[in-house]
């Protein structure tokens, strides 16, 4: 099938955001820490900030993680399809 974009709570007008998505966004945008877990199934504090304009979701891992700097990275929302949202995903079913 063909590509769609999903819309999304930043997508919506701001009136008609439930009052859970509204505070899920002004916590994103003041940073969140969630734990994030990698790849290789390794969990670890990882703050999530979301852009003021509501275009760009950024995270970085707290702390110094393998003798480097914390790495930051960031993804544009209208590039993501979706979201899975704590024990949802693959990675946390294989190592929970």
């Amino acid at each position: 099938g063909k590509w769609a974009p999903q819309s999304s709570p930043c997508s919506q007008p701001t009136d008609m955001r439930s009052a859970a998505a509204v505070e899920g966004i002004s916590l994103l945008k003041s940073g969140c820490v969630a734990v994030k877990f990698g790849e290789q199934g390794t969990p670890h504090a990882t703050t999530f900030t979301l852009s003021l304009d509501e275009r760009t979701l950024s995270w970085a891992a707290r702390g110094v993680v393998s003798g480097l700097l914390p790495r930051s990275r960031a993804v544009e929302l209208r590039h993501v399809s979706r979201l899975l949202v704590g024990r949802e995903s693959e990675v946390f079913k294989r190592y929970r």
